[in-house]
């Protein structure tokens, strides 16, 4: 079968109208912009992201010994748990620090999935994917990452996987299946969403990948809802070749959900899936622009120059009332150990 066109690619069966949409889309391209603003955005970014993991290690056991159990014990929904709600707070940030706008469609569909059994796949194109649907997703998810990132990064990914999130080993075929049924029966036992690219990695143009077929195992497994989501602009505003992002705006479309036909196969939802996504890339949003306003790092110059003198102040202070005397007893002991030796 011929593969359909995706949000940039020019499909030669749709009036002249959609052509021109879709053209327009296609055609947008980043607006000149000095390298250090970007530069500054994403140093602003990364201190975000270091000094929160601190505090979401430092708070972890709060959560798991008093916070989780509250809410359990009075029924508060999911999305109402303190981790979920920092997650949230987490990933917008990201997007306020980057500059990054976002217009959101259809998010009313995912009201029916709220405390159910449900697999969100996803079109990847970007890093901003994950985010964004971390950020403004009606459903609190948990995401499927590559076991690797563990070894990369293990300070913010042994968090991930500690606050819920599945780490698989892909280039091991039995213990990505083994992964993957353990999520299944999380989903199904706790009616728990778990959100994964069908793809498996960012696309380099673009463009819908081939699929996958572990998030239809996942889905077929555990029977349940799927939800399909779409991005429109997050490949112009963060290609995978591109080190430092762009500012501009993303829009997110969540399709309707849908719940597995009883006769249904891996392929068959796989060929169901990718059918539904492809044909609402082919309809790109009315007069959306992905960079309607001029760059601008303000955002993120404003939160350096707060954080870098705070965090300077913490060290500081910690440096002289715990490091300083920690440092001077081990060197007392070291040199009373020489000297009743002599």
């Amino acid at each position: 079968m011929e593969q359909s066109s995706s949000l940039h690619q020019r499909h030669k069966t749709k009036s002249d109208k959609n052509e021109n949409e879709k053209l327009t889309l296609s055609s947008q391209t980043p607006p000149n912009e000095f390298k250090l603003f970007k530069l500054i955005r994403l140093t602003a970014v990364l201190l975000w992201v270091c000094t929160f993991t601190v505090l979401v290690w430092i708070i972890m056991p709060l959560n798991l010994i008093v916070l989780d159990p509250l809410c359990k014990y009075f029924r508060v929904r999911s999305k109402n748990y303190s981790l979920e709600i920092l997650s949230r707070f987490w990933a917008k940030s990201i997007l306020f620090l980057l500059n990054i706008k976002i217009v959101i469609e259809g998010d009313q569909h995912l009201e029916i999935c709220q405390e159910k059994a449900t697999v969100m796949v996803y079109s990847h194109s970007s890093y901003l994917d994950p985010v964004i649907l971390q950020a403004y997703s009606p459903i609190p998810s948990k995401f499927i990452f590559k076991r690797e990132l563990l070894y990369i990064l293990p300070v913010v990914f042994v968090l991930a996987a500690l606050v819920g999130h599945i780490p698989i080993n892909r280039k091991k075929k039995d213990a990505a299946i083994d992964s993957i049924n353990d999520a299944a029966e999380v989903v199904s036992k706790y009616n728990k969403c778990v959100t994964i690219s069908p793809e498996g990695t960012r696309s380099p143009d673009g463009n819908l990948q081939s699929f996958k077929k572990g998030a239809f195992h996942l889905a077929l497994k555990s029977q349940s809802t799927i939800s399909p989501v779409v991005f429109f602009g997050n490949h112009l505003l963060w290609p995978p070749t591109q080190l430092l992002p762009n500012s501009g705006t993303s829009y997110v479309r969540f399709l309707n959900p849908y719940r597995i036909p009883q006769d249904s196969t891996v392929d068959s939802l796989l060929d169901q899936t990718r059918e539904v996504m492809l044909k609402s890339l082919e309809s790109p949003p009315k007069n959306f622009q992905t960079f309607p306003s001029k760059p601008s790092a303000k955002h993120s110059f404003i939160f350096l120059i707060i954080m870098i003198p705070l965090l300077y102040n913490i060290f500081k202070f910690l440096h002289s009332y715990f490091i300083d005397p920690s440092l001077s007893l081990v060197y007392n002991n070291l040199i009373s150990q020489n000297t009743t030796h002599f």
